[in-house]
């Protein structure tokens, strides 16, 4: 069973890293906490769809991205209707 908040807290942690950005630097720019980001990318939170998008804007992504859109659903990802 593939599971969403694994794939998100994962994809948080990997692209934070990735763009070399400490939780403090994600924490200044979204205007979250750094014990909040923390949390999602332990899995001890969920961040809701808003926090989503902050986090997306914030890493330069696309929230379809942290939400695994691409893994879970390969066939129909960045197809538009």
């Amino acid at each position: 069973m593939k599971d969403v908040k694994l794939v998100m807290a994962r994809r948080i942690n990997k692209t934070r890293k990735e763009k070399e950005m400490s939780l403090a630097n994600l924490a200044d720019i979204t205007g979250l906490s750094k014990s909040r980001i923390s949390n999602y990318e332990n899995m001890i939170r969920t961040p809701s769809v808003q926090v989503i998008y902050i986090l997306a804007e914030g890493l330069g992504v696309d929230p379809g991205y942290l939400l695994g859109l691409d893994y879970f659903f390969p066939e129909h990802y960045g197809k538009q209707t």
